[in-house]
């Protein structure tokens, strides 16, 4: 791989974290408008901020990384999680999953893809066992 092309591997690298971070600050802040308005509060709060802590702890050691990429995906999920679980499973916030799936594409990687699509189903089949 030659430099120019390392540099822009790097710096679509670094995009692709700037849109993630974008992402997931939205989210913080619909999850505590759903906490809000589905009168679940502190479960909003609290979660986002622990969410809101992960990804930018991983964006400020780690930015541009892989590891990066991992944790701001992994912040993604849980945020499209609590949105359903805060709005008490509707089935519109179920399609929060597929735009965080499709936001994933910035990074250009598969692996990123498939690890966001594996989080949620593990979220979907832990969840169900636990409402069982």
């Amino acid at each position: 791989m030659t430099d120019s092309t390392a540099s822009g591997a790097s710096a679509r690298a670094l995009m692709g974290d700037r849109v993630l971070l974008l992402a997931v600050v939205l989210s913080a802040m619909a999850s505590v408008a759903l906490g809000l308005q589905f009168v679940d509060s502190g479960l909003a709060l609290g979660i986002t901020a622990v969410l809101l802590l992960i990804a930018g702890g991983g964006y400020a050691m780690a930015r541009g990384s892989v590891a990066c990429r991992y944790v701001l995906t992994f912040a993604l999920v849980g945020f499209v999680a609590l949105h359903i679980q805060l709005a008490r499973g509707m089935v519109e916030f179920h399609f929060g999953v597929l735009v965080a799936l499709a936001l994933l594409l910035v990074y250009l990687d598969w692996k990123i893809i498939v690890f966001g699509a594996a989080a949620f189903a593990v979220h979907h089949i832990v969840f169900d066992r636990l409402q069982a």
